[in-house]
């Protein structure tokens, strides 16, 4: 699908960029099937096709920036559509930069910049965000039904400002990997990295933990602000790379969305003469879970198979971003775990980042024909490998929802220890 150029758009890096993006497409509509909002609400410009005319348009001069924003705002970016296109269109890459070049056209609401600033600021930036989270706590009574749905109870185990996991003896090991905290997970769940660091061990490998590590941007990213989520990437490659170069043997992302953003490092920093190379080895460098503990010798994370069935929802940054559609499953099929069948499990849950907040009723419609399918097996819980998706199925769950680190850890101890 060819693009002319409007004449704002003629020398505009973003708009050259998009155009050979478009040019992919051939408008066959296989998209639509798998794009949520176009299923639910049957308007061909809230499915890929439509958005992808609407950008092109723009580009073109022939379309209104206001126009394109209300149909990309109600864009998951869950990139269903990318797996279901036989021409390999890049939608995702293609959607983040018309949201650019609409950031720099469209003036937001004084709403909708209180919310993006409040995410930027206090959502991303780990102590802030732990702070924030314990006095939602404490004052849970007093919140909105919506809020308080979304707000889970204060971890047990509550990690996040204590030190003493901080390693300074690190050697030149292998067995030896960065463990990724994040800002999200860290604060809500850290039973998860706690897990994480106890199935590892008992493989043999440490996972050791990196204070000066930041969020990885991926919020800063989608939103879209360029400009933060390329200062946050750049930090934490600073950072890993100089621990990377005493021999380590990665780093291990237990959030899906955290992983895909890393591992996509390398792209977006392709054009940067100072850390693309650096950028690229994070990339490579980058492991979800399933990618090492499928390789070893899990003998020691076997117990008896479990006979109650379990869900797992396998989040779109994992099956469509991370292209590992069925890793998880697989591995936790071979633990004698019992998965229940999802009708239509490649449809996202709606949750999407700051979507839950932005696009409430529509993630909310999404949330609700996603619980159906995956209740229909009646499953004893739920299992997923995301902190967004993870708190947005919990608010219909009659049943608990973990990280499958989490569950593996929980059924192979001894009975004695659960």
């Amino acid at each position: 699908m060819d693009t002319q150029l409007g004449l704002k758009f003629k020398k505009e890096s973003l708009a050259i960029k998009a155009r050979e993006l478009i040019r992919a497409c051939v408008h066959c509509g296989y998209c639509n099937a798998s794009c949520p909002t176009y299923q639910l609400l049957g308007d061909e410009l809230d499915g890929p096709r439509g958005r992808i005319y609407l950008i092109k348009s723009l580009l073109e001069d022939k379309t209104s920036a206001e126009k394109v924003k209300l149909h990309l705002d109600r864009c998951l970016l869950c990139q269903g559509c990318e797996t279901s296109c036989p021409s390999s269109v890049q939608f995702g890459k293609l959607a983040i930069i018309g949201k650019e070049i609409i950031e720099q056209s469209v003036q937001r609401s004084f709403l909708e910049r209180l919310l993006l600033n409040f995410f930027l600021h206090f959502i991303t930036d780990r102590k802030k965000f732990y702070y924030l989270f314990k006095f939602g706590s404490s004052i849970r009574a007093l919140l909105p039904d919506m809020l308080r749905r979304k707000l889970p109870q204060v971890s047990k185990e509550d990690t996040i400002l204590r030190r003493d996991w901080e390693r300074k003896d690190w050697g030149g090991n292998p067995r030896q990997m960065i463990l990724f905290k994040g800002c999200v997970e860290q604060v809500i769940y850290p039973s998860v990295l706690n897990s994480a660091r106890r199935l590892f061990r008992r493989v043999g490998i440490e996972l050791i933990d990196v204070a000066e590590e930041g969020c990885c941007g991926a919020l800063a990213y989608h939103l879209p602000n360029r400009k933060k989520a390329l200062s946050q990437m750049k930090n934490n490659i600073d950072v890993w790379i100089a621990h990377l170069k005493k021999g380590m043997g990665g780093i291990i992302v237990c959030s899906s969305a955290c992983c895909q953003m890393i591992k996509e490092y390398g792209d977006i920093l392709k054009d940067d003469k100072q850390y693309n190379h650096k950028a690229l080895q994070i990339s490579r460098m980058t492991f979800d879970p399933v990618e090492i503990l499928e390789k070893e010798d899990i003998h020691s994370l076997l117990n008896a198979p479990r006979l109650e069935p379990v869900a797992y929802h396998s989040p779109c940054t994992e099956q469509h971003g991370l292209k590992e559609k069925g890793r998880v499953e697989a591995f936790l099929s071979r633990l004698g775990i019992k998965l229940t069948s999802i009708p239509d499990s490649h449809m996202c849950c709606g949750a999407a980042g700051m979507y839950a907040v932005m696009q409430k009723e529509l993630s909310q419609r999404i949330l609700e024909l996603k619980m159906k399918n995956i209740l229909g097996g009646k499953p004893a819980v739920i299992l997923t490998s995301n902190v967004g998706c993870r708190l947005q199925l919990q608010q219909l769950s009659p049943v608990p929802v973990l990280h499958w680190l989490e569950y593996i850890e929980k059924i192979s101890q001894p009975a004695a220890a659960q």
